[in-house]
């Protein structure tokens, strides 16, 4: 009868071996639930072991070894990104009560020497102006906003903006 032989990370292990590779496991086991130190994470166990053992389906059976592990488990470092609260807002009953206000830039300079863009949707219908203030100072983006649409349409009663330095700045909050 031929043994059966496999070959990975330039290490051979004669698959009859395999029991003896399973009690090394075992104690591996044992040692993870006895020491934190052991502790290493999912990954850096299964490179671990790699470097001196293989076997067949060993990803898969180490992997389950450790989420039995009730310390490996217990200890496990959990990255938890902390979520915002979705922010769903009112949608306007009339026109004009809200628009949004954004600006987008720095652009290649245009031949009137602008550099940005500012954008104003009205809410309630999604009318949207495009204005093109040369730069992003409060007074500049306060004068488009005058220009091309209270002059033209009246004042909204709220602005929605994305709380940009210039748009959060004293002058824009008094206007």
């Amino acid at each position: 009868i031929a043994l059966e032989l496999r070959l990975r990370n330039r290490i051979l292990a004669k698959l009859k071996d395999i029991t003896k590779i399973y009690a090394k496991i075992e104690k591996l086991s044992h040692m993870f639930s006895e020491n934190l130190n052991y502790i290493l994470g999912e990954n850096k166990t299964l490179t671990t072991i790699k470097e001196k053992y293989y076997w067949p389906n060993m990803n898969k059976e180490m992997k389950g070894m450790i989420s039995k592990c009730e310390t490996c488990q217990r200890e496990k470092l959990t990255r938890v990104r902390p979520r915002v609260p979705a922010f769903i807002p009112d949608t306007p009953k009339v026109p004009n009560h809200k628009i949004a206000m954004d600006k987008y830039g720095p652009l290649q300079i245009s031949s009137e020497d602008n550099q940005y863009i500012l954008s104003i949707q009205n809410v309630f219908n999604e009318y949207l102006i495009l204005a093109p203030p040369p730069n992003q100072q409060a007074n500049t983006l306060i004068e488009k906003l005058m220009d091309h649409y209270i002059y033209l349409l009246s004042t909204p009663k709220t602005i929605l903006t994305y709380q940009g330095a210039n748009f959060g700045s004293k002058f824009m909050l008094e206007f």
